[in-house]
């Protein structure tokens, strides 16, 4: 990792800060060692082992261009889906015609309009999943309150609560355990178990043991939300009911 974060920085320390921030991009992945084995070719039924180290290369320059601050734009993965378009825009890059020649200016606009247009569908694929993530805090928000009513305490928790907060925090940290949680909210170890068990019994959590007797609570819904937007993303046309999944990509989660 330590090689991949140094080569990164090498690249984009090389690029022209003036440039726009996804035509820098696009020419640092581009300019990236990890490109040659795209062209060359890996197995196509997987997302290759560049796709990491490709990842971290876009994420690096959007980040340091204010771009992205705390989200990681699956970019990579876009054209991991949309290889053959990907490899034939790559391979035209590679040319051997001088700098000023049609064929360059040809070469170089077809290159960056693929990765530019890989870079939209990411952040639509994304915007559709922070969607959905909102749309299930809200139903979460709902069966809390049904719960707390029939529990005969008040329907909404405070907001500085541990289990107000918990419900912020769920969509980035799915699987926990009451110690971890404490660690993540800095409250007790008591009170982690509480907010835990109060989500579990509104239908919210599941839970299961884990090594040492330690009970791991699981929002599920996240797994599988993030489960079915992995398989789109692998999917043509970025819809599995369209298109079938061309690499490897976890099951479809059990209704």
């Amino acid at each position: 990792m330590r090689r991949t974060t140094q080569g990164v920085k090498r690249h984009f320390d090389s690029l022209e800060p003036s440039q726009s921030p996804m035509i820098l991009t696009g020419w640092a992945y581009w300019r990236h060692p990890e490109t040659e084995t795209v062209v060359t070719g890996s197995n196509r039924s997987r997302a290759p082992p560049w796709v990491d180290r490709c990842r971290a290369l876009i994420h690096t320059v959007l980040a340091r261009r204010g771009l992205t601050e705390r989200a990681v734009l699956p970019v990579s993965l876009v054209l991991a889906t949309l290889r053959d378009q990907y490899v034939e825009e790559l391979t035209e890059f590679r040319h051997a015609s001088p700098s000023a020649s049609a064929e360059a200016s040809r070469s170089t606009n077809g290159w960056i309009a693929t990765f530019i247009g890989a870079a939209e569908i990411a952040v639509a694929q994304s915007e559709t999943l922070v969607a959905t993530i909102n749309d299930l805090r809200a139903e979460w928000t709902d069966r809390l309150t049904t719960y707390r009513v029939a529990t005969g305490v008040r329907p909404t928790p405070r907001a500085d609560s541990a289990v107000a907060r918990l419900l912020v925090q769920l969509p980035e940290a799915p699987v926990v355990t009451a110690r971890t949680l404490a660690q993540i909210l800095d409250v007790s170890f008591p009170a982690a178990n509480a907010a835990l068990d109060e989500l579990r019994q509104a239908g919210i959590l599941t839970t299961k043991s884990i090594e040492r007797g330690a009970t791991a609570y699981i929002a599920r819904e996240v797994l599988d939300i993030i489960t079915l937007s992995e398989r789109a993303r692998a999917s043509t046309q970025f819809d599995t009911r369209v298109s079938a999944p061309n690499r490897v990509v976890p099951a479809r989660p059990k209704v």
